[in-house]
């Protein structure tokens, strides 16, 4: 399984989330720069993340993941 390292909003510790081809991930943007990141496997919404990362980074990273 593939992660997406990204940085916690709050400690801005490394922070790595699961990822593999089956996983939707949901972004939203939040207040103050943050970014809402839903792990979604199977249609089933798993585990949220606030990161400091903007949904164009984290789709960029998603892409490399996928290789």
């Amino acid at each position: 399984m593939a992660r997406l390292l990204l940085t916690d909003f709050h400690t801005n510790e490394p922070l790595a989330v699961p990822y593999t081809p089956q996983t939707d991930l949901t972004l939203t943007d939040q207040p103050h720069g943050a970014t809402r990141v839903v792990v979604v496997q199977n249609g089933t919404p798993r585990k949220t993340f606030l990161v400091q990362e903007t949904p164009a980074q984290i789709r960029r990273r998603e892409d490399i993941c996928l290789f």
